[in-house]
């Protein structure tokens, strides 16, 4: 795969992760 395509999938990746932990985190928090 091109790097490009890596590093963009990383980044989609990344941020699908901190979405989650928000919503986790917050759930808990509350």
């Amino acid at each position: 795969m091109p790097i490009k395509t890596m590093k963009a999938l990383r980044g989609l990746v990344i941020r699908a992760l901190g979405q989650y932990q928000q919503a986790v985190f917050g759930q808990y928090l509350e």
